[in-house]
């Protein structure tokens, strides 16, 4: 085992002594031992930390963030904005210890800039080179250049997250969403459309390995969303749905979220789940008009928000011990599944408490500067764990599926 793994594994030791012997009640550390709850992520209990989240990536982009004491302001390429974004991914795995989800709708914008400023460089060298400046080749070309940044800025996003290594020993774990209609329609939606299929197809292409052969990198994971726009045979984008296709039978990814069937389930929201399977709530503090919570600088009240929300932790209940103990009787089932639920839910309380009280000095890129809030130096984190912003999940095991 390496170095940094072997750290953590020891980091991990250390947190779940202090779990047991300080931070959880004896009978439902008890329990926890016995197999009959599971008290998730002991090993990270001993600090306040959440589970896992959605990054506002287009706050942090758009308007500035700082990553390690050094301002970043908003970038002037999109290749730029690539690198950027994984720099802010490992930081943010950094700092929780669960999975996050970030959307190429919030990088799509900035091909717009890239593509003006290809533009404006290939007329100036067409005028060096004394060649006639004719609009229809400017643009051209730029073209030419925005497709090869488009491919360095993807190829920069799959190579350097995993190729990163966080603090906990390992590479970021990253889900990248791929939904079309994120942004407007028309040039923004194209360019996020380019993007698209640049990812799916080095997905198709794959990593080397050490000895050079092409493999499926674990990450990041894909989640393609089907829409009107792209799932008819006629309809504008039915070639990237095509292309998804073929990536997932060759690579097993991308999975697929159904816009039409989730806009039904949650009150017409599409959104991706956080890292790999828990899904936020819908919004409801947004139509409560409680205002921008997180502070965050790309806040619209007239839409609702998911990016920039989080997970508090996860509590599980082993639905075939509460069976074996049960013994055949029904009634007997019911009065030990409620009691091991009241003990899930003092075991997710404690959870939800033990981020009480978090200064945001904490975790700076989370709760300062915008991937999940723009709290203030020394400000708790407390109105971000009421009104439904964060989640915490009661798991289940042992049913067959």
């Amino acid at each position: 085992t390496v170095n940094s793994t072997q750290r953590d594994y020891m980091a991990g030791e250390v947190s779940k002594d202090i779990t047991k012997r300080f931070l959880l009640p004896q009978d439902i550390y008890e329990a926890h031992e016995k197999g009959i709850i599971h008290f998730h992520d002991s090993d990270y209990f001993a600090q306040p930390m959440y589970n896992c989240c959605l990054v506002n990536l287009e706050d942090m982009l758009q308007n500035g963030t700082v990553i390690s004491g050094t301002a970043i302001e908003k970038p002037h390429s999109f290749a730029t904005a690539c690198n950027i974004a994984t720099q802010i991914i490992a930081q943010v795995a950094s700092n929780q210890y669960g999975g996050q989800t970030i959307t190429l709708s919030h990088l799509a914008p900035f091909v717009e800039i890239s593509r003006q400023k290809h533009r404006r460089n290939v007329a100036e060298e067409l005028a060096i080179a004394g060649i006639e400046v004719d609009n229809d080749k400017v643009n051209a070309l730029a073209e030419l250049r925005v497709r090869k940044e488009i491919t360095t800025g993807v190829q920069t996003i799959q190579y350097q997250i995993i190729t990163l290594m966080t603090t906990n020993g390992q590479a970021p774990f990253v889900t990248v969403f791929m939904y079309l209609d994120e942004v407007e329609a028309g040039q923004t939606r194209d360019d996020l459309a380019l993007i698209i299929e640049e990812m799916l197809k080095q997905r198709m292409t794959g990593v080397k390995n050490e000895k050079g052969i092409y493999i499926t990198p674990a990450f990041p994971k894909l989640i393609y969303a089907l829409d009107e726009d792209n799932v008819y045979e006629d309809s504008k984008y039915y070639y990237l749905t095509k292309l998804a296709a073929e990536c997932t039978a060759k690579r097993m990814v991308p999975d697929y979220i159904s816009a039409k069937v989730m806009k039904n389930l949650k009150n017409g929201d599409v959104y991706p789940c956080m890292g790999c399977r828990s899904f936020l709530t819908v919004d409801r503090f947004t139509d409560k008009d409680l205002g921008n919570i997180a502070e965050a600088e790309n806040y619209d009240r007239n839409h609702h928000k998911y990016y920039g929300r989080f997970n508090q932790g996860v509590v599980t209940i082993n639905l075939v011990d509460v069976a074996c103990s049960s013994k055949g009787n029904e009634e007997e089932f019911w009065k030990i599944f409620d009691e091991r639920l009241n003990l899930c839910y003092r075991a997710l309380m404690i959870r939800h408490k033990r981020l009480l009280g978090t200064p945001s000095d904490v975790a700076p890129i989370l709760w300062q500067y915008g991937a999940i809030a723009r709290l203030k130096k020394g400000e708790v984190i407390d109105k971000l764990l009421f009104n439904g912003y964060s989640t915490i999940s009661l798991g289940y095991g042992g049913l067959y599926e």
